[in-house]
């Protein structure tokens, strides 16, 4: 009788989380830029070619380059960009900027940080292309971000390099920013990938534009923590069920996302935190189809962050879970992973439940909310420490 007075309650506080959830956006629709990252007016234009005599490649492997995320390097003269977030930074002579580069589809978008100022990219599908921004940036030395907003499995990139203007025999790249000190490694579905954050009313599979890496929790917490970042996941993803044919507790080493991929190299940099927000779709794809929560969740999610924590013996990981419905809906989730960490038996392994949360995928309100809410965690267990 108690267990079942317990389940009621647990239901009924599942009903009253439903109907006070807010789900039509309206202050987000009624201010559409207000949470929007200001794109600059200015964009790119297409070449075939590079022209004029002043302008020289930079190529992929120049030393002022400073790479983050997950690249195929197997071809150094055409790295790919593959997941989101993923791309580099560097420091340049102006007054002008170019990219080449070549894409899977139709569906990739950049942000080009030139100065503090957010350019628009959206490469074209199909064979090496020159985009050169149609601006005067100004002489003298600029720094640069260019960062994949669109996640992995909806578009692939190769670099060829930079197309920059030489004035005066100043030309080319400057030195390359240093690393941070702090770097973030973030594992996750369709709520860590940003899939439809910037999408007005219902959700939307249509409009690539508006599913945004850089506006998602991860990059929000590694900018406000000026931490470098890495993410992979993968839309529909999970421990046990999954929307498609990626597991990510079975294909997490992967270097794309994808059954037959090479593996990623873990001797490279690796991270001081890894955070993961995984068990929505754990709980919502059997749930679609009728069936209960999978049995082996707690059995594979612990089997997940023992190879986690092979591949980074030093890390902290933090299993913050949450920003839809689940973690609100299935007590058989919360308890996985809570006894998961639990047999883990390691100090370094957290587990913390998002409070901010939506029953369509997170948009930027909700991201930022998340975003805080890890960083006030990571805070208070004294894992970063904010001046």
């Amino acid at each position: 009788m108690k267990k079942a007075s317990a389940d009621i309650l647990f239901f009924v506080l599942c009903l009253c989380a439903v109907f006070s959830q807010d789900n039509s956006y309206e202050k987000t629709i009624a201010e559409p830029g207000s949470r929007l990252e200001k794109l600059e007016p200015a964009g790119f234009i297409e070449q075939a070619a590079v022209t004029g005599e002043s302008s020289i490649i930079v190529p992929p492997g120049d030393s002022g380059f400073l790479y983050s995320g997950r690249i195929d390097f197997s071809k150094p003269a055409t790295p790919v960009f593959i997941w989101q977030g993923s791309g580099f930074s560097c420091t340049f002579y102006g007054p002008s900027f170019g990219i080449s580069l070549s894409s899977s589809g139709q569906n990739s978008y950049y942000n080009v940080i030139i100065d503090g100022k957010i350019y628009l990219l959206h490469p074209s599908g199909g064979s090496q292309s020159y985009y050169v921004l149609d601006a005067d940036l100004g002489e003298g030395l600029h720094t640069c971000t260019v960062f994949k907003r669109v996640e992995a499995m909806f578009a692939q990139d190769k670099f060829y390099g930079l197309v920059l203007e030489r004035r005066e025999q100043v030309g080319g790249l400057g030195s390359p920013p240093p690393e941070k000190d702090l770097l973030i490694e973030f594992y996750g579905d369709s709520i860590t990938a940003g899939a439809c954050n910037e999408d007005p009313d219902e959700d939307s599979y249509t409009n690539y534009l508006e599913h945004n890496n850089f506006t998602s929790y991860g990059a929000i917490t590694c900018r406000l923590l000026d931490a470098d970042y890495s993410n992979i996941a993968v839309s529909g993803t999970g421990i046990s069920a999954s929307w498609n044919d990626i597991l990510l507790s079975k294909t997490w080493k992967n270097l794309y996302p994808r059954l037959r991929s090479p593996l990623y190299d873990f001797s490279k940099r690796k991270p001081d935190i890894v955070v993961i927000n995984l068990g929505q779709n754990d709980y919502g794809y059997p749930q679609s189809k009728g069936e209960p929560f999978p049995s082996d969740f707690a059995e594979k999610y612990e089997a997940f962050l023992h190879q986690v924590r092979e591949v980074y013996p030093d890390a902290w990981i933090v299993c913050a879970t949450g920003g839809m419905g689940s973690v609100k809906s299935s007590r058989a989730l919360i308890t996985g992973i809570n006894n998961a960490v639990k047999n883990c038996n390691d100090e370094k392994i957290s587990v913390y439940f998002y409070k901010a949360f939506t029953y369509n995928h997170p948009r930027l309100d909700t991201h930022e909310k998340m975003a805080y809410e890890l960083i006030n965690f990571l805070t208070d267990k004294g894992i970063v420490v904010q001046d």
